[in-house]
């Protein structure tokens, strides 16, 4: 049990000390504290929704991959009951999404066949995301090692431009530039002094 002060007034450092007259400017009122993290015991209750989004919260954390899937599925069954099912899948999306970039140890397979033993519909959804999630990366992948050919590129020109003066501070902040400044650069690196080019890079 945690033996923690629950008014907000007798949180305040000093409070014994202001006058009575003033104490009742102070906020005064209560808030309730739940235990969200993963060992704890009490079982969520409430809206559908409600339950989703702390259940997706706590098992964030879960260590115990058996106890994970064991959460996920009640996910799956807290996404079943809403009535919206647009907004049903939207929001399992969104969970699914968070519990990917939190949790590094899920397998896209085991939560796609978790959730289709509540939900063929919701097991299919998973994979969906999932290839959606891929080809995301994928496409990232793509843009930015074709930013790095760029930058290697203009270092190659500017140093064969520049020689000495294009010194190895110059180098590493190209390679730090962002794809706005590596375009600044891009456009007339032929004619761009070292001036100019310091002034984009600064």
């Amino acid at each position: 049990m945690w033996n923690i002060e629950t008014n907000l007034i007798n949180l305040i450092e000093g409070v014994k000390d202001i006058p009575e007259g003033m104490k009742r400017y102070i906020p005064s009122y209560e808030y309730e504290i739940y235990d969200f993290s993963p060992k704890s015991k009490a079982k969520i209750a409430g809206e559908a929704y409600t339950r989703l989004v702390i259940e997706v919260m706590r098992s964030a954390f879960e260590k115990d991959k058996e106890r994970f899937y064991k959460a996920f599925k009640l996910m799956v069954e807290l996404t079943n009951k809403m009535q919206d099912k647009e907004k049903a899948d939207e929001v399992f999306e969104i969970c699914l999404k968070y519990l990917l970039d939190t949790k590094d140890d899920i397998e896209i397979e085991e939560m796609e066949k978790v959730a289709k033993e509540e939900s063929v519909e919701r097991g299919e959804l998973i994979m969906s995301i999932a290839e959606k999630l891929r080809e995301e990366g994928i496409k990232k992948g793509i843009e930015k090692g074709k930013l790095e050919g760029e930058k290697e590129l203009a270092i190659e020109i500017l140093n064969q431009r520049f020689g000495k003066g294009f010194d190895k501070e110059l180098e590493e902040k190209i390679k730090k530039a962002n794809e706005e400044e590596i375009n600044k650069i891009k456009k007339n690196i032929l004619k761009i002094t070292l001036d100019e080019l310091k002034e984009i890079l600064k």
